[in-house]
């Protein structure tokens, strides 16, 4: 069973205010929980099924996988993990679960350095394949060829915070492509992805928006201006949950560049008769928003307070919140304009935990596995098994896989390492292109790649697939 094999050093931490779980499942940390409630699902379905389904939440996936391979997804983060065919031997079964990891840091050497994706543990940890697996995320760097790039990797017996390169492993692939980190190694432990900037106008997303309670037509009102990494979203909407506070405004983004400036936050549009009781302006620090978190910090925020100028009672509060970068002139805007009416109140904390449940409503959700990429497998098997046959044998002037591969702007080392590593290189970049594709836009985006790359045979079979604009 996987709580037998969960490592110690995630382990050794409470669950860091998830809102996830409680003693209703028992004691232990938040991964603990859900790995038990993952064997107690497992056990009510037959054998015969149980390879075909996983289990879910916001931060949590697992799942038990056969020869076949398949796909384990979080999807609010965006994260993907691809076991292809074959990396499992026959008539052998693996449960594995993939999990976002709140608790985890990555210590930065450099000033330029920056966390860019989530920290995502795969397990049970030491879990090694015949072939290697990918795990897939979005990262939050702006304009990636100003950065320099590194996949991270954490040994499983490791309790402390040393990180290694991924390109110091023997058997190692990492790259960013189109706004995703692509990992590729065939043994499980904790992997993340830092980046450095190789210029001071370098930049990162930063996600910003407001947050409070139901208004309660008094003579003033707080609210919340939260800034976080967008790998951060999970527990900074936990811990709003755990305050009550519900979203005023949806998520907004701003991009924060690499120059040690602030960011400034400020008040504006106030509805007549109210102003702030203390400033109309806060900071939030370019460390903050820049650099790692320490341990059991949390992302910043400003609070402001709000009141009446005559101290009487008011129907609704409402003003704008405008978050810029010093010395820069883009800017974003957030509504503060809370409901009033208690009953809506507790549908938006009712849609909260449906994100983040409580207690004894703690589910893992079912859903049907994909035995590989989606858009993929909307052509037919036979046509997938022909296009990688085909691209897997080398051809003069690179009318194979390679050119492929070239067409994705894949770099001559990473291309090298997908020859060394992997037997049928071509899936691995079907897997690629369908992560950086948009939705339905895998079969066009493939066909005008064979057909950029001169691989006239394997477009003319693709062809029949592309959708009509």
């Amino acid at each position: 069973m996987l709580m037998d094999q969960v490592p110690h050093n995630l382990t050794s931490y409470p669950g860091r205010g998830l809102g996830l779980l409680d003693h209703d499942v028992g004691h232990g940390t938040a991964l603990e929980k859900m790995l038990r409630i993952f064997d107690q699902k497992i056990s009510m379905y037959k054998l015969k099924d149980v390879t075909r389904i996983n289990f879910s939440t916001s931060v949590f996936s697992a799942g038990i996988f056969d020869n076949k391979g398949g796909n384990l997804t979080l999807a609010d983060a965006g994260v993907n993990l691809f076991i292809p065919p074959g990396a499992i031997p026959p008539r052998t079964r693996k449960e594995i679960y993939i999990y976002l990891d709140q608790n985890a840091h990555l210590k930065l050497q450099k000033k330029n350095e920056t966390r860019i994706s989530p920290i995502v543990h795969c397990g049970p940890p030491g879990t090694s394949f015949e072939a290697p697996f990918v795990l897939s995320f979005p990262h939050c760097a702006e304009n990636e060829n100003q950065w320099t790039f590194l996949g991270m990797i954490k040994g499983s017996s490791d309790s402390g915070a040393h990180w290694q390169n991924i390109s110091d492993d023997r058997d190692g692939i990492s790259f960013v492509q189109g706004g995703h980190c692509f990992i590729m190694v065939n043994h499980f432990t904790t992997f993340t992805f830092k980046g450095a900037t190789r210029q001071q106008e370098g930049s990162k997303l930063i996600n910003f928006c407001t947050f409070g309670k139901c208004y309660d037509r008094s003579n003033s009102y707080c609210f919340n201006v939260r800034a976080w990494n967008p790998h951060d979203k999970v527990a900074v909407l936990a811990e709003q949950h755990e305050l009550q506070e519900t979203r005023l405004d949806s998520i907004k983004t701003l991009s924060v560049q690499n120059t040690g400036k602030d960011v400034r936050v400020f008040l504006k549009n106030l509805k007549e008769g109210w102003t702030s009781e203390y400033e109309n302006e806060m900071k939030i620090s370019y460390e903050e928003l820049w650099n790692e978190l320490e341990e059991g910090s949390t992302p910043p925020s400003c609070r402001f307070r709000l009141k009446t100028k005559d101290s009487l009672q008011s129907d609704s509060v409402y003003c704008r919140v405008k978050s810029k970068q010093e010395g820069r002139k883009k800017e974003i805007s957030l509504e503060v304009n809370p409901v009033t009416s208690q009953i809506q109140q507790n549908m938006n904390v009712l849609a909260m935990e449906s994100l983040h449940p409580r207690g004894s409503e703690v589910d893992l959700l079912a859903c049907r596995r994909m035995f590989g990429a989606m858009d993929v497998y909307e052509l037919p098997e036979d046509v997938c098994y022909k296009l990688c046959s085909e691209l897997n044998i080398k051809e003069a002037n690179l009318r194979d896989w390679r050119g492929l591969a070239e067409q994705l702007n894949m770099d001559s080392q990473v291309i090298e390492n997908l020859d060394k590593f992997t037997k049928s290189p071509t899936v691995y970049l079907f897997e690629i292109l369908n992560i950086i594709s948009a939705p339905g836009e895998f079969c066009k985006n493939l066909g005008e790649k064979l057909k950029s790359a001169k691989i006239e045979s394997a477009y003319k079979n693709i062809k029949p697939y592309i959708k009509s604009q």
